[in-house]
């Protein structure tokens, strides 16, 4: 039985500066599922958002039932206990864990209508596909960080072919953004593959006995270097057999560095993609001055180099000895309960002078908050 594995397709992703990107996550899947298949897997962040518009739901439902095809298999659905909760035929089925960002914690989630529509969501259940051969799924959906080691101990001892999960990995995800990690150790053993979502770039590692296999995302929907210049791919699966196949036809991006416009144009205008291409540039140059030349060429993204003011003050932090997370540890008692994770995560982004963090620094400039704590309530 052979299995092809995406994941994070990121439907209904929406650019205000670029809404033709709006496209991009539909074309992803669609160049996915043109892969032949017996079954598809999908490691979750199907969607952007956890309440996607209607057009949204019914155009991926419609892509998905255009590629089920081919000989009908015996689906199963089980609990982790054990119990029988459904059973059908399905050409192609399509199985799939929720992300963080298609996950909702009140009122169900999205997974619960698509599960009508004929998707079967394998959260907590074992998944047995009878074929030509047997292949027995567990899915894992994403999991909040102070609840996932609990929920890690209902999947001890369970067995299975492939373990498909939605969840930062120790050893294969940076700490700097500031989630937590589970340890390999911590999921079950004795399956063939790891198949894991919520990282976009590309994994094939051994970990502590345990092969983890990541595609990353089949859409470009952030700027981190070291994820928007590898290609798009899946996986394609059949028993101990894997092969990494990439998606033709999609929208690539470029990451560029130069100090004025002049160089920028020139470097740029060397890219000669049949589809727009994301291009970042690193440096101080005009964001809407490159936008506004390369207009129907490329989309373009200026990443600001670190201001002096933002080096000045890592550089005092390195001086006096103190560590970043002290750093982080007063901002949040000084915040006190209107401290939230994502404040670190932006300060972290700030200091690096990613474009996000940028962006909302720039924003700002207006206000003139006096104080951090005027800064993140304004």
């Amino acid at each position: 039985m052979r299995a092809l594995f995406l994941s994070d397709t990121h439907i209904g992703f929406r650019d205000r500066n670029y809404p033709e990107r709006k496209e991009d996550p539909f074309l992803g899947l669609e160049k996915a599922l043109e892969i032949d298949s017996d079954v598809i897997l999908h490691g979750g962040d199907l969607f952007d958002v956890p309440k996607p518009f209607y057009d949204d739901i019914a155009r991926t439902l419609d892509i998905i039932k255009k590629h089920q095809k081919g000989e009908e298999i015996e689906v199963t659905i089980e609990s982790l206990e054990g119990e029988t909760l459904n059973s059908f035929k399905e050409r192609r089925p399509f199985i799939a864990v929720h992300g963080n960002h298609d996950w909702n914690l009140r009122g169900g989630n999205v997974y619960h209508v698509l599960e009508r529509a004929g998707i079967v969501y394998a959260h907590r259940r074992k998944v047995i596909l009878e074929g030509d051969e047997t292949l027995e799924v567990v899915g894992m959906g994403w999991i909040p960080d102070r609840y996932v080691i609990k929920v890690m101990e209902d999947y001890r001892g369970i067995e299975g072919d492939l373990f498909l999960f939605h969840q930062p990995v120790e050893g294969l995800y940076p700490e700097i953004y500031g989630e937590k990690a589970v340890p390999p150790s911590l999921f079950p053993k004795g399956f063939r593959f790891y198949l894991g979502g919520h990282l976009h770039w590309i994994v094939d590692r051994i970990l502590e006995g345990r092969r983890f296999l990541i595609p990353g995302s089949t859409t470009i929907t952030t700027l981190k270097a070291d994820e928007i210049t590898k290609p798009r791919v899946v996986y394609l699966l059949e028993k101990n057999n894997v092969d990494r196949v990439e998606l033709k036809g999609l929208r690539r991006a470029y990451v560029v560095e130069a100090s004025d416009f002049s160089m920028a144009v020139e470097k740029i205008s060397q890219i000669r993609d049949s589809v727009p291409p994301v291009v970042k540039v690193v440096g101080n140059v005009e964001e809407k001055q490159l936008r506004d030349y390369f207009r129907g060429r490329a989309l373009i993204y200026v990443k600001p180099v670190v201001g002096e003011e933002m080096r000045s003050f890592k550089e005092h932090i390195s001086r006096i000895n103190i560590d970043e997370e002290d750093v982080f540890n007063i901002f949040k008692e000084k915040m006190g309960d209107r401290w939230e994770p994502w404040m670190e995560e932006f300060l972290r982004g700030a200091m690096e002078g990613e474009e996000e963090a940028m962006e909302v620094i720039r924003s700002l400039r207006e206000n003139k908050p006096r104080t951090v704590t005027d800064w993140f309530s304004s």
